[in-house]
């Protein structure tokens, strides 16, 4: 191990499935509470979930496959809601 990188904590199941859900559930949580533009590094293996987690919580995505084989970049910017097309003023 890079002595640079000392993990915090350290799970007994170092299955790749189990490192992805992790981070998926991390992703998960920022999709849900962020408001604004966010940036994150993730396993090629979560596309598609990522992508079903920002649709449904009104995210755009931008997945890009990073130089190191296996990772990708994700830029996440929050969906704009459309404002009415019209309002009902009523006449007293």
């Amino acid at each position: 191990m890079n002595e640079q990188y000392v993990p915090i904590i350290k799970f007994t199941d170092q299955s790749n499935s189990f490192a992805c859900g992790v981070e998926a559930g991390m992703l998960y949580s920022r999709f849900k509470n962020e408001t604004e533009m966010f940036e994150a590094t993730s396993h090629v293996e979560n596309r598609e979930v990522l992508t079903s987690m920002a649709e449904y919580y009104d995210w755009d995505i931008t997945i890009i496959e990073s130089e190191v084989e296996g990772w990708d970049y994700l830029t996440a910017t929050k969906k704009q809601k459309s404002k009415p097309k019209f309002t009902l003023i009523k006449n007293d």
